[in-house]
């Protein structure tokens, strides 16, 4: 991204007029080789300039400025394609844990319930007031809210694992937790 703004900027500096200078000065004595009383000392001196204006620098100067500006641009779509793509990759992966987590109190509210249903059907098994059946209808109801708690704790955590990913955290290469990357990517926005 910076040598194409550098380049940008040289292209461009080619527009701006050029200033040249050049100075020289001379100390001359001619009758050096004759005795005194003749002393001629003469100093000369020229300076110059040489300005260039650039009044048409030919159109491969203004191709060069356009394909220039189309690859900074290319590469500042591609810089914003891949945030956007990750911030919707983490987006999914929050929607998911946030889905898991909302899923998790009603399945152990549904696993308490069948624990205090199946309670109820041993004491009404034990009074004699329920056949096998229905003893086994609640013990099957039980067997599969503990399922469905284990899949969907499963899924939590899998997302969980997912969301870590996405944000490039790893327990191997970072020596962080994943709670004080969360932390360090929320403070830096």
């Amino acid at each position: 991204m910076q040598i194409q703004k550098a380049l940008l900027a040289r292209n461009k500096s080619r527009l701006f007029p050029t200033l040249d200078f050049q100075a020289t000065l001379k100390h001359a004595d001619e009758l050096s080789d004759t005795p005194p009383p003749f002393k001629e000392e003469k100093e000369s001196w020229t300076l110059g300039a040489l300005i260039k204006l650039p009044l048409f620098d030919g159109t491969d100067r203004i191709r060069e400025k356009r394909a220039l500006k189309a690859g900074f641009s290319r590469l500042e779509f591609e810089r914003d394609k891949q945030k956007l793509e990750l911030t919707g990759r983490v987006q999914i992966a929050v929607e998911h844990l946030i889905a898991g987590f909302d899923k998790l109190p009603v399945v152990n509210r549904r696993l308490g319930l069948s624990r205090f249903n199946l309670d109820l059907a041993v004491a009404e098994y034990d009074a004699g007031k329920f056949n096998n059946f229905n003893l086994l209808d609640e013990m099957s109801e039980i067997e599969s809210a503990q399922l469905d708690e284990l899949t969907i704790r499963f899924g939590f955590y899998t997302s969980m694992a997912e969301l870590a990913h996405q944000m490039g955290w790893s327990a191997y290469g970072t020596g962080s937790l994943f709670t004080e990357r969360i932390e360090k990517l929320i403070n830096e926005n």
